[in-house]
């Protein structure tokens, strides 16, 4: 029989975000004897590394679904930017107009690797000032896809190597 591991420290949210173009994408390597898979990354001047506010304000969210075609998966990964700037610009126009895999790591420390190469995220956004000194100003995002897979559990020994 198995048996599902129930773990009452449970945290929600994403602490790190990395936009990864199929270009920047070599393979996951897996280590046959430890289980453990590794993504290789290559270009890695076209990785965008997007830093994560220091709210509830970030997440993955995977709705499995059976359709026509099989099992599929609703995915999104979501969060805020704030500030909207002249200095981002330009990194939100490739974004906006790219393909993308995310790694993530959220605040349980699982690293997951969402997309692949042949199935890849949309990156859209919704810029906006605010409305009142309260308000955000910032953009909120999502990189979403429905996808055929649901994201992989990975390894990155050392996140300053990506």
């Amino acid at each position: 029989m198995k048996t599902l591991n129930f773990d009452y420290d449970n945290l929600g949210g994403v602490i790190r975000l990395f936009a990864i173009p199929a270009v920047s994408f070599l393979r996951i390597r897996e280590d046959y004897v430890s289980g453990l898979k590794y993504p290789e990354l290559r270009k890695r001047e076209l990785i965008i590394d997007i830093p994560v506010y220091a709210d509830d304000s970030f997440s993955i969210d995977e709705e499995h679904k059976l359709t026509n075609q099989g099992d599929t998966y609703d995915t999104a990964v979501s969060g805020i930017i704030p500030k909207m700037c002249r200095v981002n610009a330009t990194t939100l126009e490739i974004l906006e107009r790219g393909e993308w895999m995310v790694l993530t790591q959220d605040s349980n420390g699982e690293v997951r690797l969402t997309g692949s190469p042949g199935n890849l995220l949309k990156f859209t956004c919704k810029k906006s000032t605010g409305k009142t000194k309260a308000a955000r100003n910032g953009i909120e995002f999502s990189f979403a896809a429905t996808l055929p897979q649901t994201s992989v559990y990975v390894e990155v020994p050392d996140f300053s190597t990506i």
